[in-house]
């Protein structure tokens, strides 16, 4: 079938609007149900063309596009992807003062270096000690606290000497301010 005809058909059943060089769904229910009857592969290769895409037009502006990859990534089976943009993400939200967004992103790249390997761009080491500043700066000092004792673990498990010294200060640093924990 004909795309031109079909966006004609969809447009004329009042299921979408034609913007300038877009078109939007009519109701968000529409939109979910056409995205879930997609299969699973043909989702992924949208994903990927968009955040590929993106990628194109926007080199020069990564950081500022990075959520918005990371997301589209995550739809991929590129995990490398996804971490790389969801820790620039990170980094962008710390930037501009935004700790819970930055711990967010931090978290989810944390969570998928932790479960497939370190073999990552991102070294574990920067991503535990990144989540648990903006752990911090949320004043949330028990949960940096848990974070860092995390790291202590993983850093004793894999033998990584720097790793461990760096959860230790992180712990002392906060351990060390009467007002920071009781």
């Amino acid at each position: 079938m004909n795309l031109a005809i079909t966006l004609a058909q969809l447009e004329n059943e009042q299921l979408i609007r034609a913007l300038d060089e877009a078109y939007l769904f009519k109701h968000a229910l529409t939109q979910e149900t056409a995205y879930q009857s997609l299969l699973r592969q043909s989702r992924r290769d949208i994903h990927r063309v968009v955040a590929e895409t993106y990628e194109k037009l926007f080199a020069d502006q990564l950081d500022d596009y990075a959520a918005i990859l990371a997301r589209h990534y995550a739809e991929t089976d590129e995990t490398g992807k996804v971490i790389e943009y969801e820790t620039r993400a990170g980094d962008a939200a710390a930037r501009v003062h935004a700790p819970l967004i930055a711990l967010e992103h931090f978290a989810h790249a944390l969570e998928l270096v932790t479960r497939n390997g370190t073999a990552a761009m991102v070294a574990p080491t920067d991503l535990f000690l990144k989540k648990g500043r903006m752990l911090e700066l949320a004043g949330r000092f028990e949960d940096a606290l848990a974070n860092y004792a995390a790291m202590e673990t993983r850093a004793r498990e894999s033998k990584d000497r720097a790793m461990e010294l760096a959860a230790l200060i992180a712990q002392a640093t906060i351990r060390s301010s009467t007002s920071a924990v009781r």
